[in-house]
């Protein structure tokens, strides 16, 4: 058995600056392609966190693409799907941006907006976004919607702002 090398007399030769070496407000940045976490909240319920790519920020993680789903004892599978997120560890709390979608399979809700922040230790949610509920008999729109957390105790969603409820069998022109 051999080895052959070959070696290309035309290469290219990159003269990147050694870290010490770096302008004031240069950095380097460490980032995971396609990562995959996976674990059990603390009542022992599995999730499962993929992204297509997670970078080291300062306070946090930049995710791109995260797809979440928890598998709950109540509400059966949830899952979230985003454009762009951020995990910040100082408050252990998800921010999700551009086209959020949260299925949830219990009721067949569907949550969608384009802003989603939730508190990961206290449940704690806000959506600063017009957000579009569906559930089986109608929707429900709001301006803003939020949870202040503390569950199982607080498992209240606030819907505010312009807030209409649409429900089937009504007739087209009435709000409820």
């Amino acid at each position: 058995m051999s080895t052959i090398f070959l070696i290309d007399d035309d290469q290219i030769d990159l003269d990147l600056p050694p870290l010490s070496e770096l302008s004031e407000g240069g950095r380097v940045t460490q980032s995971v392609l396609n990562a995959d976490m996976s674990g059990r909240t603390d009542e022992g319920e599995p999730y499962r966190l993929v992204a297509e790519s997670v970078q080291q920020l300062t306070d946090g993680m930049l995710l791109t693409m995260p797809r979440a789903r928890l598998d709950t004892a109540e509400q059966g599978r949830i899952t979230v799907v985003s454009q762009e997120g951020n995990y910040d560890g100082a408050t252990n709390s998800l921010y999700l941006t551009e086209v959020v979608k949260v299925d949830v399979e219990e009721g067949s809700v569907q949550l969608r907006s384009d802003d989603l922040r939730i508190g990961l230790d206290t449940g704690a949610l806000s959506i600063l976004t017009p957000v579009d509920v569906e559930f089986a008999g109608g929707t429900l729109r709001a301006d803003t919607a939020r949870r202040e957390g503390n569950l199982p105790l607080d498992d209240t969603i606030w819907f505010e702002g312009n807030v209409r409820l649409f429900v089937e069998g009504t007739p087209p022109h009435s709000e409820n």
